[in-house]
Order: C-alpha cells, then sequence, then structure tokens
C-alpha cells in the first residue's frame, strides 16, 4: 500500500516588524518635549473651546434674548459657527491621540521611522509635524488611496506594553485638563466673591444715605407740638 506524500506545511507570510529608530537619545528627547508642549497647547485649546459651548448652551437655555440672533442671516452664521467649533473639536482631539502614539512610539524605540516603507522620516518632517506616522511620499499615496495604512502584527506582551503606556499618557492629559478646571473654578469662586464684596459695598452706601434724608425730615407729632407751643 503506497504511503500518502506528508503535507508540507504552508508557508505563513512574513511578519511586518518596525525597525528600531536612528534618532540619538538627545534628538528623542528634544521631540518628546515638542509632542507634549503641543499637548499641553491642545489640551489648553480644547478646554476653552469647550467652556465656551458650554457657557454658550447655558445662555441659549436661560433663554438670554440679547445673545439670541435676529435675523436669518444671523441665525446661519451661529449654525456655521457651531459646527465649525466642532469640527475643530474633533481635529484637534484627533492631533492629542496621535501625539499620544508619537510618545508610545518614543518609548517603544520605533520613533521616527515611516511605519510604510520602513526607511527613516527625515527630520525637517518631524520638526513641522512631530506626531507623524509616514514619510511625506507615503502620506500622499494613503491620502490618493493607491496603499492601504499598515497593519503590524504584534506579541502579546508588546500589545500589553502599548496599552500600558497608552494609559499612562491619557491619564496625564486628564491630570492636565483636571488642573485647569480646578483653575477655573478658583477664577470663577474669586470672581463670585468680588462681586459679593461690591454688593455688599453698594448696600453699604446706600443704607445710610436713606437713613441721613429721613433723619432731615421732621417727625409729624414733633411738628404738632412746635406749633402748639
Amino acid at each position: 500500500m503506497a504511503r500518502e506524500p506528508k503535507k508540507q506545511p504552508k508557508k505563513s507570510e512574513p511578519e511586518k516588524k518596525q525597525q528600531q529608530t536612528q534618532l540619538t537619545a538627545a534628538e528623542l528627547a528634544y521631540f518628546r518635549q515638542l509632542l507634549l508642549e503641543k499637548r499641553a497647547e491642545i489640551i489648553g485649546n480644547v478646554s476653552s473651546m469647550e467652556s465656551e459651548a458650554l457657557k454658550k448652551s447655558r445662555l441659549d437655555a436661560a433663554g438670554d434674548l440679547s445673545s439670541m440672533p435676529i435675523h436669518m442671516a444671523d441665525i446661519g452664521t451661529d449654525n456655521y459657527e457651531q459646527e465649525f467649533a466642532l469640527g475643530l473639536l474633533d481635529g484637534e482631539r484627533k492631533i492629542l491621540r496621535e501625539i499620544n502614539d508619537a510618545l508610545i512610539r518614543i518609548d517603544d524605540g520605533t520613533y521616527g521611522i515611516c511605519e510604510g516603507t520602513g526607511e527613516a522620516i527625515p527630520k525637517a518632517r518631524l520638526e513641522a509635524n512631530p506626531w507623524a506616522r509616514y514619510s511625506v511620499a507615503y502620506q500622499t499615496l494613503i491620502e490618493k488611496g493607491l496603499v492601504e495604512e499598515p497593519q503590524f502584527d504584534e506579541d502579546e506582551d508588546t500589545s500589553k506594553k502599548k496599552k500600558k503606556r497608552k494609559k499612562r499618557h491619557v491619564e496625564e492629559e486628564d491630570e492636565v485638563e483636571i488642573e485647569e478646571e480646578e483653575v477655573e473654578e478658583v477664577e470663577e469662586e474669586a470672581e463670585d466673591e468680588e462681586a459679593a464684596e461690591e454688593d455688599e459695598e453698594e448696600e453699604e452706601f446706600e443704607g445710610p444715605k436713606h437713613e441721613s434724608l429721613d433723619a432731615l425730615e421732621p417727625d409729624e407729632d414733633d411738628a404738632e407740638e412746635e406749633k402748639y407751643y
């Protein structure tokens, strides 16, 4: 009886692995600082836009007529500004995610390597866009739909480490937002206290004034007694 030929195992496709960064420790520290500064700036912008949107929604809910548009053109302008602000918020949040991913790549030692070609991204591009994943040429191919964004196979340990780092960066981002909210609360409390003090000063100023005018007016009983005498 003839033996069946052994089945040859299928050759698995080679896993795509990212190259290690060619940047020095000093250069990585420099780009990390750029990313952190940009992240702090964006968080401030997002917090400011969210506060402004919340303030406007409160005014609208309270029925503040002074803030309501009268003409249809004004209504259209307000709607456009609102949509524009929401678009800015979405764009800023997307950049925040890219910055956090870039910080993870610095920790992993893969920062500054094009994820599409595996070649080093020019430093000039990193200067202009520190969170860049791809070279200008490969980014152009993606935008034209000529290539798809690459996917990398990661082992379980690497995936866990990246999740931990991403969680840490998000927590740092939340801490900055909390600090800014606390500063805003302190400023609002200070403004409320200042307004209350001004009201008290006005009341104290007006109170004695009325009393002194009343004191100058003669009492009717006293006037009759003086007439009798």
